[in-house]
């Protein structure tokens, strides 16, 4: 995964946004992931953080945050999570 790819994905359960929510030098976009509903820059600022809300997300049953935007078909939220950004599993 090259460093455009990982930035535009969720660090929390590896939902592809339609671009980078993390910029190196300006921070985080502040979006609501579609999938689990975290907020870029805010539940995912810290490895601990990330991991809290991720277990949350899991516990929770790993639902789709936003119904009306859930994929129509083919969905998995345990395959979406091997896109998970490296270094924040």
């Amino acid at each position: 995964m090259d460093d455009l790819e990982a930035r535009s994905r969720c660090r929390v359960c590896g939902w592809r946004y339609s671009g980078p929510v993390w910029d190196p030098e300006e921070g985080a976009t502040y979006d609501i992931c579609f999938s689990c509903g975290c907020e870029a820059g805010h539940e995912d600022f810290t490895l601990e953080s990330t991991r809290a809300y991720r277990q949350k997300w899991i516990a929770k049953g790993m639902k789709w945050y936003y119904t009306d935007r859930k994929p129509s078909s083919g969905w998995s939220p345990k395959e979406q999570m091997k896109y998970i950004p490296p270094g924040w599993l």
